[in-house]
């Protein structure tokens, strides 16, 4: 039986395997988002003068509102996917003890 349980879980292992990859995928990119956001704001307040002596503010903020959005896009998907797992999880968990509990019943 316990065997049983070992295989079913080494079986189904993959998908917690699917989820971690796309979580670190996620936090990969939201990283890198983070810093393109942290470039962007520090050129804007190193080039200030610059900026608006062009007339630059508007590109400049558009710019910024693209990567913050891209970001914030990101972060959702990574709450999502968390969301997502933790009942997995724990349906899987229940769905094991009630197999555990069930089991020695029926061998009677």
């Amino acid at each position: 039986m316990i065997g049983d349980l070992f295989n079913y879980w080494s079986s189904h292992g993959g998908r917690s395997e699917i989820r971690t990859k796309r979580f670190r995928r996620h936090s990969r990119r939201i990283q890198d988002r983070v810093g393109d956001l942290t470039q962007v704001a520090q050129e804007a307040i190193d080039a200030q003068r610059v900026v608006k002596a062009f007339g630059g503010q508007a590109r400049e903020a558009l710019r910024f509102n693209t990567i913050n959005e891209k970001t914030r896009a990101l972060q959702m998907k990574m709450i999502a996917t968390e969301a997502a797992s933790v009942p997995l999880v724990q349906l899987i968990s229940a769905a094991a003890i009630g197999v555990v509990v069930y089991y020695p019943r029926c061998r009677d």
